[in-house]
């Protein structure tokens, strides 16, 4: 009876430190994600004001050119 509980304690003890381990790749993998994230929405943000900027010039150009026309 003793082996039997021996038993059942290690392997609760191999379950938990599989959860754990599991738990800090997951952790690992969520930072990693989040870092690309927000970097990528850096990125989009930079890139719409860019396209704005752009489409404010052009919008003046188009209004000159109907003007002139």
């Amino acid at each position: 009876m003793v082996d039997l509980e021996n038993l059942m304690v290690k392997m609760e003890r191999v379950k938990m430190a599989k959860a754990k381990k599991e738990k800090q790749d997951e952790e690992v993998a969520f930072a990693t994600f989040n870092t690309w994230c927000k970097g990528e929405t850096s990125k989009l943000d930079a890139s719409i004001k860019k396209s704005g900027s752009e489409i404010e010039t052009l919008g003046s150009e188009i209004e000159k050119l109907t003007a002139e026309a």
